[in-house]
């Protein structure tokens, strides 16, 4: 059973809501609303319906709405309408932000911050269910279902309440969730107020649902007005109090309406009744129907022949109503009333309780901007006397609140005695989707105008001959000519064509071809308004009529000048490209990224690999070379990431088994559209092996450099600043590299004389280079070192400079010196021993002489006693006259000199042939007491030092073995020990100085001391005191090599040892070990 719960059932109004009393309205509540008639907000819920919800272009429909509409009517206002979420309407009228809320429902909560208007409808709630489940269901019947309520609805709190222990409540947050779950399944049942599920269930088209059941629970709906504004709550409760039960029933009437399939208890017990009452009535009728039955029967077989031809054609008549989709009606002029078929209502949605038959009723559906026109035609057709046919397009409101577009005809079919039409019939055609088909048809016709008219292409549509039809504004623009200056002309006489002979001749041939179905495309020249030629892509193409057929040619242009100039570039790119490719001396491929198979190289790269571009193809990087797998994954991460290689220097293993040195680049490009590397390779092994051997040369040049004798400095030219220096330069002149870099010769002093440096730099300047310089170099501690410099002017990353080589002759000189002493030395021995041969015969008759006179006067010699008598002398007196005389004290002196010059005159010859001298055995003391004599008797030691001053003190000990050595060598030593201990005693001078000489026993030979107490020798002079030139005294007072020679004769002459020492008391020991005869 299908009952239409219209406003009997859904609706029930309140009687003292309804009355219809007038308005009578206070003058502060009309002042009031003068105030603020403009600035009152709404708040509604957009997802509420039928009661209130919010369009897709945000207009306010529903129930409430149109029932805001009469009462903004009413009291002169209007509310500024906003769509909220329902929570937020309700925060709205706490702090009064919103004054008005049109649906609502009254609780005790709300009624804290809001005052409410008594309600003006009651909507029934109820049970939602699926088709499948069967029967009339009340909230006891759904034990152990799950049962789906809108969270924060009134609804929620009832159904909780009622379902505790006995079915599980499953919140949603909307009503259309709440449906959708229940015709998916997942929720057995939905409860909420018909009015909106009704609306849902048609809205999403859910078929599978049904209204399984009432509540017996009514929403009441009521205005909220929030309690900052109670003038509006006094105003608003007024204005819906003067609304009349026909004007509720018409604002309620679109909005709620549902069928369902359930019978509510009132209707159960009205129909048990009615069904009694009818099973009385039947059992009296039943005679009569039996007595009439008989005279029934024939006029019902009369009465089934008529109705089944009218039958037959109120079929047909529904049949063409249904086909059409038209709406049948009939209009009586002088009744105002109308009679609409059940097809006018549905086709709008409507139940026919829904709009009545009154003229003023339907036409209040006609869509504002089309009422008057509809009206007036119909108006005047009536006016006009109904001749002919009524024919009119409008839109109505459907009951969803859509415009429908109706094509409404009609024709009088009866008139009154004054010609007046009585009757008029017609249909409502619906031609929505037609007026939709026409408005798209119309919108696509306005896009492809636009899209043909503002298209940078040029765009034009040519007759079967080749005349120009159309041409869009591009086009046009082109020649900057009129329209009529080149349409329905031939179009190869249009001023695009440079040649208009030329294109009438390629265009019919074209023509040619797309008369047989062919789209064809060419790059043709065209002229500009300004004479300039471009380069256009020129297609003709067919365009066929609706049977297929050739009508016309579509021609289409665009201005390919610029891609034309860059396709020229790109060819020209490619061209450098590939000579640049193939006349590249480097080896250059091109690789596939994804397996690295080779798809080009350069003739460079197939020269060095010796192979064929045929065979490239067919071999893989393995095959001709390989990099080191670190490298080969460096090379694919990085252009993966689209990072280029730049010499990255590495190796290649060859298939031969070599290996060469290559500088990799590489890069990603695209190949017909396939990523590949394009890489080029450098050779250079040969530089690799150039660079070793430059690193061994620059390392032996280093070596050479810094292990030289000899000072290699590197200095510039323009200030003398030192550049490079070797470690030479620093054990040299004693200054570090860190302090002399950076600086000049002349800043750290080290020339003696700054004038030789610019003699250097002057001599430098004019011959480019000089050798064996001499000149005076200042040491860091300020001594004098004498250097031989040899230099060469050069240029270093283009300053010019000076490389110098700069050697200390120091000890040279002095070994010159040295010599030169040693050959006067050895001239001074050759000339003192030819003067002790000259000197031994004076001396020998200087002593023969003195001896002679010594005999010969003596008185007890018989010859001189013989002289004396022959000439009368006495003797005796001539001895006293001597004694007295002391003459022959004078003949003992001349006698005891000569003999003490012999001796000397005797050394010196031994000396002076010591080269010529033998090893024999020697008395250790005797070479000592020569030593000693040729010490004192030594010029230099008596002038500079007063050798005669010194205190000598010897200490023998016993019984000393005899040397067996060269006397005159170690005279020579013990001479240079003296010499040297007379020396340091003189400078500081020593109060007292003193030379100790002791000499010891050894095994079988001897050892030998002599000290002094002089100042004693620094430690680190005893570790340099026997080499060769060293010496603390000031230049020209010593060679330094009388040490070494020293220190020569005894270790390797004589195969014994020497030492010095410095005692903690002072002075310094020197000791020398000498072998003894067993051991020479």
């Amino acid at each position: 059973m299908r009952i239409f719960l219209a406003l009997l059932l859904l609706l029930t109004m309140h009687a003292q809501c309804m009355a219809g009393s007038s308005l009578d309205l206070s003058p502060e509540e009309r002042a009031w609303l003068a105030e603020h008639k403009d600035s009152l907000t709404l708040s509604f819920d957009r997802s509420f319906p039928p009661m209130e919800r919010e369009t897709a272009d945000g207009t306010f429909v529903g129930l409430s709405a149109d029932l805001v509409a009469t009462i903004e009517e009413r009291l002169g206002i209007t509310f500024r309408k906003q769509g909220t979420p329902w929570t937020q309407a309700l925060d709205g009228l706490k702090d009064g932000t919103t004054a008005l809320a049109p649906a609502i429902v009254e609780t005790v909560e709300r009624s804290e911050y809001a005052f409410f208007t008594k309600p003006y409808v009651r909507i029934p709630h109820v049970i939602v269910t699926s088709r499948s489940v069967k029967g009339n269901l009340t909230l006891s019947d759904l034990a152990g279902m799950r049962v789906a309520v809108v969270r924060g609805y009134a609804s929620a709190g009832m159904v909780r309440e009622a379902g505790r222990g006995k079915f599980n409540v499953v919140e949603v947050e909307t009503i259309r969730e709440g449906l959708r779950d229940v015709a998916f399944g997942v929720v057995d049942a939905f409860v909420e107020n018909l009015g909106v599920a009704a609306w849902y269930i048609e809205q999403e088209r859910l078929p599978n649902l049904r209204v399984a059941g009432d509540l017996d629970v009514f929403q009441e709906l009521s205005i909220g007005i929030s309690k900052h504004y109670p003038l509006l709550a006094s105003a608003v409760g007024k204005a819906l109090d003067s609304i009349s039960e026909s004007e509720m029933k018409a604002i309620a009437e679109p909005w709620i309406q549902f069928s369902t399939s359930f019978l509510n208890r009132q209707t159960v017990e009205a129909m048990k009744l009615a069904a009694a009452f009818t099973a009385f009535i039947l059992l009296v009728l039943a005679g009569v129907a039996w007595a009439l039955g008989v005279k029934l029967r024939k006029k019902m077989n009369e009465l089934r022949r008529a109705e089944s031809a009218l039958t037959e054609q109120v079929e047909r008549f529904r049949l063409a109503l249904e086909t059409t989709q038209a709406g049948f009606w009939e209009h009586y002029p002088g009744e105002g009333r109308e009679v609409h078929s059940p097809e006018w209502y549905a086709m709008l949605g409507y139940t026919p309780q829904a709009v009545t038959g009154g003229m003023e009723n339907w036409t209040g559906l006609i869509h504002p901007e089309d009422r008057d026109k509809a009206l007036s035609s119909f108006s005047d057709y009536i006016r006009e006397g109904g001749r002919g046919m009524y024919e009119a397009q409008y839109r109505l409101r459907a009951k969803d609140g859509s415009w429908r577009w109706i094509l409404g005809k009609g024709r009088a079919v009866s008139w009154d005695g004054e010609g007046r039409p009585t009757r008029i019939i017609g249909l409502n055609l619906d031609i929505q989707k037609t007026r939709e088909t026409q408005a798209e048809m119309q919108r696509s016709q306005a896009l492809n105008k636009a899209l043909l008219e503002q298209t940078t292409q040029f765009i034009g549509l040519l007759d079967l001959q080749g005349n120009l039809l159309v041409a869009n504004h591009a086009a046009i623009q082109w020649i900057n000519a009129k329209p009529g200056e080149v349409l329905g002309r031939p179009f190869w006489e249009g001023p695009w064509w440079p040649d208009a002979d030329k294109a009438k001749f390629l265009l019919l041939q074209l023509i040619d071809q797309v008369k047989k179905g062919m789209t064809v495309r060419r790059e043709v020249a065209h002229i500009d308004a300004n004479g300039r030629e471009a380069f256009i892509d020129f297609t003709m193409s067919p365009f066929r009529d609706e049977e297929g057929r050739v009508v016309n040619y579509i021609i289409e242009g665009r201005d390919i000048s610029v891609l034309k100039k860059k396709q020229l570039e790109i060819m020209e790119s490619e061209k450098r490209f590939r000579t640049i490719f193939e006349s590249a001396p480097y080896s250059m491929s091109i690789n596939r990224l994804s397996d690295g198979k080779y798809m080009d190289a350069n003739t460079a790269f197939l020269t060095k690999m010796g192979i064929s571009r045929q065979d490239l193809v067919k071999l893989s990087p393995k095959e001709i070379g390989a990099l080191p797998a670190e490298h080969q994954d460096q090379i694919y991460l990085s252009l993966r990431a689209s990072h280029d290689i730049h010499n990255l220097e590495t190796q290649v293993h060859r298939p031969d088994g070599t290996t060469g040195h290559i500088l990799y680049s590489g890069g990603l490009i695209a190949l017909d559209g396939e990523p590949c590397i394009l890489s080029m390779t450098v050779d250079i092994t040969e530089l690799k092996e150039a660079q070793e051997a430059l690193r061994r040369s620059q390392d032996m040049f280093s070596r050479l450099f810094q292990l030289s004798p000899d000072i290699i400095a590197l200095a510039r030219l323009e200030d003398g600043i030192l550049l490079e220096i070797n470690e030479a330069f620093s054990r040299t002149t004693g200054y570090p590299r860190d302090e002399a870099l950076g600086k000049s010769t002349l800043d750290l002093g080290m020339f003696a004389k700054p004038e030789r440096r610019r003699d250097l730099v002057q001599t430098l300047l004019q011959d480019g280079q000089m050798e064996n310089f001499e000149f005076d170099m200042r040491h860091r501690d300020g001594h004098i070192l004498q250097c031989s410099l040899s230099a060469k002017l050069t240029t270093i990353d283009g300053t010019p400079c000076i490389l110098t080589i700069t050697r200390d002759i120091t000890h040279l000189r002095a070994m010159q010196d040295s010599m030169i002493q040693s050959e006067k030395m050895l001239s001074l021995g050759g000339i003192a021993a030819g003067i002790a041969h000259e000197i031994n015969n004076p001396l020998g008759i200087v002593l023969q002489a003195a001896q002679t006179i010594t005999l010969r006067t003596r008185a007890d010699f018989p010859k001189n006693m013989e002289a004396a008598a022959r000439v009368g002398a006495d003797l005796g007196q001539v001895d006293r006259y001597l004694k007295e005389r002391k003459i022959d004290v004078f003949i003992r002196d001349i006698q005891g000199a000569a003999v003490r010059a012999s001796e000397i005159i005797r050394h010196m010859l031994d000396f002076s042939r010591r080269s010529e001298s033998r090893r024999s055995a020697c008395d250790v003391r005797t070479i000592i007491d020569n030593s000693l004599r040729l010490a004192s008797s030594d010029y230099d030691l008596k002038k500079n030092y007063d050798f005669k001053s010194i205190e000598i003190v010897k200490d023998y000990a016993k019984n000393l073995p005899s040397l067996h050595c060269t006397e005159t060598e170690i005279e020579q030593v013990l001479l240079n020990l003296l010499r040297n201990a007379a020396q340091a005693m003189t400078d500081p001078p020593i109060p007292n100085p003193r030379i100790d000489i002791r000499v010891r026993t050894l095994g079988t030979g001897l050892r030998i001391e002599i000290a002094d107490n002089g100042p004693g020798i620094s430690p680190e002079n005893r570790k340099r005191i026997f080499e060769p030139f060293f010496t603390t005294k000031s230049s020209g007072a010593g060679t330094g090599l009388g040490l070494s020679v020293s220190y020569f004769i005894i270790t390797k002459g004589h195969g014994g040892a020497m030492s010095v020492s410095s005692p903690v008391q002072g002075g310094t020991v020197f000791t020398i070990e000498l072998p003894g005869p067993s051991n020479p």
